[in-house]
């Protein structure tokens, strides 16, 4: 699927923010490969201790255009940390005047077109029929993992800038 080190880091930082941001892939990634629309710039990437912080310059719940600023912790052990994958990708990250945060090694943006056929490729190779997900299927993830965990209701809301109860169609009570 990937054709190098470089590109399994890239996928899993994108992978990771999505899924432990709870972020919209539109949020995530470029729309396309002028990287002109959409997706976290490296300036929105910052270091707060043992996380990252990243600020979601505007998304579909920030009506007033304001940002929010989402916190990931460390996830020490599991392979998929996004502390780790950050610290990983930037080391290798090619210097581009490109702004876009998630960029190949020849400095062209991650698009949502990439992002999501490689998502397809990796579930076709573990088995699983990529049809039953799409790139919000991380968002899902999030919402349900947090509820597996027995996380209060607002605090579900407050990972996933939730204003309503509207949450809850994201959670997956079969998986729970």
């Amino acid at each position: 699927m990937c054709h190098s080190t470089f590109e399994i880091n890239l996928f899993g930082l994108a992978y990771a923010l999505a899924f432990f941001g709870a972020f919209r892939v539109s949020e995530v990634v470029a729309a396309s490969t002028s990287g002109q629309s959409g997706g976290l710039e490296l300036a929105d990437l910052s270091w707060a201790d043992d996380a990252i912080q990243v600020f979601l310059r505007k998304s579909k719940t920030d009506q007033g255009r304001n940002g929010v600023c989402v916190r990931m912790a460390a996830t020490p052990g599991t392979g998929y940390c996004p502390v780790t994958l950050a610290r990983i990708y930037l080391e290798a990250r090619p210097r581009t005047a490109q702004p876009n945060l998630l960029v190949h090694a020849d400095g062209s943006p991650l698009t949502r077109g990439q992002f999501t056929c490689i998502c397809k490729r990796a579930l076709e190779q573990l088995g699983e029929d990529p049809a039953r997900f799409t790139s919000h299927s991380f968002r899902i993830g999030a919402a349900t993992t947090a509820a597996s965990m027995g996380l209060p209701e607002a605090t579900i809301k407050g990972v996933g800038r939730w204003k309503s109860d509207c949450f809850q169609c994201y959670v997956r009570p079969q998986l729970v």
